[in-house]
């Protein structure tokens, strides 16, 4: 029989997680590389989510992404981006009802895990690089079973926004709370060109890495350090979701898009600009950059 000294030191000894990443935040990534794809330039997104603070541990939770751009991100073209997410999460983003990673999520929150409610902010930067070039890959020194002998590493544009963002986004409790996440190329591309398809998703291919900053550097490229996936938390079924998500991207390319199904097409700030140029004023409100609802009604539905 066990007791509950044995329970409680079992417990202990499980490893913590450092960071929780949503299935939510995954998708809208991974689809956001998956439709510009074959662009010559890397996709760029900010990520939002909040300290989660629970009987399993403390933990940096990443909620959602928000798609920027899939050109080079001259610092106007971030600047206006990011001065409107900020606008966002003051306003009706940082208060998010039912934003989860997993069970037990909403176990301590402030006062209001009954509520389901917490406040976002900025977190982190995300990016995909558009090809994977020998110079974008390090020795990995992962003691992770199967582990590659190479990783693959974020691009010098993401790595030098990340920096400075982190200096200009600290969290008075957490200030190191900043992250960089890759969508791996070759990850995705293994996901594309399966035949799985949502019951059968391969649930061993890591597509989003999480990178931290080496505390000692004094580059401006500085967030090389890579996280190992042992210490991010994610939902058991999130390759499920994202191949599901998948299939609704037309790509001729892809085994997997399924053209019976009704698309699923995701958006980032150059496509809102790019369609205020189309249709004006009023074609602002069409292309849902913040939000992308229709990625969200997706997830959700799909129990993510």
């Amino acid at each position: 029989m066990t007791n509950d000294h044995d329970h409680n030191r079992k417990h202990q000894t499980k490893p913590p997680h450092d960071y929780s990443l949503s299935t939510l935040a995954q998708t809208k990534m991974a689809l956001h590389a998956a439709r510009h794809g074959t662009a010559s330039s890397p996709v760029h997104g900010v990520l939002l989510g909040y300290r989660r603070r629970g009987a399993d541990g403390d933990r940096l939770h990443i909620a959602d992404a928000v798609p920027i751009c899939h050109e080079p991100p001259t610092k106007p073209l971030v600047d206006g981006a990011l001065r409107l997410v900020e606008g966002y999460l003051d306003g009706e983003g940082r208060r998010r009802k039912g934003v989860t990673d997993g069970k037990n999520e909403m176990e301590t929150v402030g006062n209001e895990e009954d509520e389901g409610i917490v406040d976002l902010r900025i977190v982190g930067w995300y990016t995909a690089n558009a090809h994977v070039p020998s110079s974008l890959l390090s020795p990995s020194s992962s003691t992770e079973p199967n582990a590659p002998e190479h990783y693959e590493m974020p691009n010098i544009p993401a790595m030098k926004i990340a920096s400075s963002m982190a200096g200009s986004h600290p969290h008075p409790d957490s200030p190191s709370d900043f992250v960089l996440v890759l969508v791996s190329t070759p990850a995705l591309t293994s996901i594309l060109n399966c035949n799985n398809k949502d019951d059968d998703a391969p649930d061993n291919i890591h597509v989003c890495r999480i990178f931290e900053r080496e505390e000692r550097s004094k580059a401006a490229a500085s967030f090389t350090r890579l996280v190992p996936s042992s210490r991010v938390a994610i939902r058991e079924n999130a390759n499920q979701v994202l191949v599901g998500a998948l299939t609704r991207v037309p790509m001729t390319s892809s085994e997997l898009w399924d053209e019976s199904e009704t698309p699923l097409v995701i958006y980032d700030f150059v496509d809102h600009v790019s369609h205020f140029g189309v249709d004006g004023a009023e074609g602002l409100g069409r292309r849902d950059w913040l939000g992308n609802g229709a990625v969200a009604s997706f997830v959700d539905n799909r129990g993510g």
